[in-house]
């Protein structure tokens, strides 16, 4: 008897190790390999950049990072595949030139951009633009207005990103 309680312990113990990190409600963690495991979240409603921004602080992330051609890839297929029909091709990430015209940052942590993926003739700064908009077709960058300030600035939806939340495990014997 106390040998099964050994194993179902040890057993228990290796299961809660293994779930001890994970993703939010509507979060999927990403398990590409050798990659971090970050989660991730389409936010189907169209906003603004400078709201989508806000979405996902308030949620406890940061609108997506794309640090190079691999996390271009995910984000870009995982957008895809979670989009519905609420959104159109275009989406918002974490860039952004607004402290410094030229010097495209990452939101989340304030790193330069040292992957880029810019369509042909952008960025342009037309009208002051200083967010990045993705075009899920073909996975090029556009910058574009992040605020309501233009009658035109785009509404589209959004990737959030966020480092995976500790799990309460306990086991009992």
């Amino acid at each position: 008897m106390m040998n099964r309680v050994l194993i179902f312990s040890v057993l228990m113990a290796a299961l809660c190790a293994l779930a001890s990190a994970g993703c939010p409600e509507g979060y999927t963690q990403r398990n590409w390999p050798d990659q971090h495991g970050n989660c991730y979240k389409v936010f189907k409603n169209a906003a603004l950049w400078f709201h989508a921004d806000h979405f996902c602080r308030a949620d406890g992330g940061w609108l997506a990072t794309i640090s190079d051609e691999d996390d271009g890839a995910f984000v870009n297929s995982f957008f895809i595949s979670n989009r519905g029909y609420s959104c159109n091709d275009w989406y918002w990430v974490g860039g952004t030139d607004a402290l410094h015209e030229g010097i495209w940052r990452w939101q989340q942590d304030g790193s330069v951009a040292t992957y880029t993926n810019w369509a042909a003739r952008q960025p342009d700064n037309w009208w002051d633009e200083d967010s990045l908009m993705v075009n899920s077709a073909t996975r090029e960058w556009n910058d574009i207005q992040m605020d309501d300030l233009r009658v035109d600035a785009p509404e589209v939806c959004f990737v959030c990103e966020m480092y995976p939340t500790e799990r309460q495990c306990s086991i009992v014997a």
